[in-house]
């Protein structure tokens, strides 16, 4: 088993004390971050001994800064989900350690936090969300650019090529964006990731939101199943987001979840 899907023991004390949380978070609220490279502190003292071990053996500078800057949104997200400092003393404690599936899953101190998370990062830029833990939940981010003429035909179901011939041609880089980021964040909270052909989930369009969130949906064509999610442009990106539940818009990562804020 590769070094970076080895979870930490659990610790029955640690795991009493954190689960007390449980009943604090919102299961329908969904948070995110973003940070760019600029936020990334040029140490490692907030990466765990076995997060620094690993992106040590990491080749490439470019995957190791990406790796980095996804790491540290993640924990900033999660620790500002879960009401603890920021500090790198704080983010040492939390790990985002790869699982058998290759999905990103959160240790607090040896033990898994209650939260289910999503990371994605295009062109500087990470992207992460956060929810309660249970929740399938994916993520993504994506540059708006054109794409290869047979991108779409190789990627996209009939009904996504029908609805791309209806558009203007001056919107379907954001629609052609928009529809592969859908699913890529369906089949992250699926569990799948691009293992599976993108032909077997369909991104269905709804009515616009608020807060800068539009409602979207994918439809699982292999398992008759469908994952409501929401998306919204954000400079040159699109961010999108799809849970196992219908959920509110989804809230910047800074703000408590309702339950503690009701709380206040």
């Amino acid at each position: 088993m590769s070094p970076n899907t080895q979870h930490p023991e659990p610790n029955t004390q640690k795991e009493a004390s954190l689960a007390c949380f449980l009943s604090m978070l919102d299961s329908t609220e969904v948070y995110w971050l973003t940070q760019t490279f600029a936020d990334v502190p040029q140490d490692d003292s907030w990466l765990s001994a076995k997060e620094r071990a690993f992106a040590g053996r990491m080749h490439f500078e470019k995957r190791r800064q990406d790796w980095r800057l996804g790491r540290w949104t993640a924990k900033q997200a999660m620790l500002h989900y879960l009401s603890l400092p920021s500090g790198h003393d704080q983010a040492s404690r939390l790990e985002i350690l790869a699982a058998a599936d290759g999905a990103p899953e959160a240790f607090l101190d040896g033990i898994p936090a209650p939260a289910a998370l999503s990371i994605s990062h295009s062109a500087g830029i990470a992207f992460c969300a956060v929810a309660a833990t249970g929740l399938a939940l994916g993520c993504d981010l994506e540059e708006i650019r054109p794409r290869e003429d047979n991108f779409a035909a190789d990627y996209f179901t009939n009904e996504e090529l029908r609805l791309l011939e209806q558009a203007a041609s001056r919107d379907r880089p954001l629609l052609i964006t928009l529809i592969w980021s859908a699913k890529e964040s369906a089949l992250k909270a699926l569990r799948h990731g691009l293992r599976r052909d993108t032909r077997s989930v369909q991104v269905l369009l709804t009515e616009p939101g608020h807060d800068g969130w539009n409602s979207l949906a994918v439809l699982d064509l292999e398992f008759l199943r469908t994952l409501p999610g929401w998306w919204r442009t954000q400079g040159s990106h699109i961010q999108t987001v799809t849970t196992g539940l219908v959920t509110a818009p989804p809230r910047e990562g800074l703000q408590p979840p309702a339950a503690q804020r009701n709380k206040a």
